[in-house]
């Protein structure tokens, strides 16, 4: 059971910990009150009625969005015919180069600038490693 600050705040229960128990003495309001024992209850007074956790729930739809979606499901019709441009094998291949295909011409001896614009966190800063690392293995950038 997930309880909100603002839910506890109204109802200020008294939590005795070492007993596993929570008691609502300021709430007299027969729908507002909640009677719980966090721990040490036998099986026999407790019994779960649900077939599913909320956990088994969550964790469920969390795996069903989280599966790739086909092709045909994601993308609307009239783009099917394209479905060769979305392929992950063609991004990875460049198209050949063209007559049209301009240079980019640096400032001889700038120094380049070596700075991030905001910090990453960790995890964010490792998935960019692993993005660019990628890109400059396949000759993307």
């Amino acid at each position: 059971m997930i309880l909100g600050f603002t839910w506890l705040h109204k109802h200020n229960p008294e939590i005795d910990w070492t007993k596993g128990e929570v008691k609502m003495s300021c709430c007299p309001q027969v729908g507002d009150r909640i009677y719980a024992t966090i721990l040490g209850l036998p099986p026999a007074v407790v019994e779960i009625q649900a077939s599913q956790t909320t956990s088994q729930c969550l964790a469920e739809a969390f795996a069903a969005n989280s599966q790739p979606k086909p092709f045909h499901s994601t993308v609307p019709n009239h783009l099917h015919d394209f479905e060769n441009v979305f392929s992950k094998a063609s991004f990875d291949l460049l198209p050949e180069r063209k007559q049209w295909d301009y240079a980019i011409e640096l400032i001889p001896d700038a120094e380049p600038s070596s700075y991030k614009v905001y910090p990453l966190a960790p995890h964010e800063q490792d998935k960019l490693d692993t993005f660019l690392q990628e890109n400059l293995s396949s000759g993307r950038i």
